[in-house]
């Protein structure tokens, strides 16, 4: 399955929160995603060696979710996380894994947009 393409944008300081429904293309039913695991990494670049952030479900910053009907994968990035996120532009990509089969889920540019309250 070829990973969709979606643009995130992310506010420092604030609590981010997207929940993704993915479906079976054929039959238009959830996937269940019982006993799997996500994994999201954002970096500076595809080439880049630094992780600028790993969201995991042992982290519990990204989950594969079951029995919810509006949505099978939460992220949810804390506002400490994202205040420690310097502005700018970034790639991510995000992973299913069940065992040994990894499942690419979906892939794009992320925009960190500066804070301007400061609490």
């Amino acid at each position: 399955m070829a990973a969709g393409i979606y643009k995130l944008v992310i506010e420092q300081g604030e609590t981010f929160q997207r929940a993704f429904k993915v479906k079976y293309k054929s039959t238009g039913l959830m996937k269940d995603y019982s006993g799997w695991t996500a994994a999201m990494q954002i970096r500076k670049s595809h080439t880049s060696t630094t992780v600028i952030l790993s969201l995991t479900t042992a982290n519990s910053k990204i989950v594969a979710v079951t029995g919810n009907p509006n949505y099978n994968v939460l992220i949810d990035i804390p506002a400490a996380d994202t205040a420690a996120l310097a502005a700018g532009e970034y790639v991510y990509d995000i992973e299913m894994s069940q065992g040994a089969f990894v499942e690419k889920l979906l892939k794009g540019k992320l925009v960190v947009e500066p804070e301007v309250t400061k609490v």
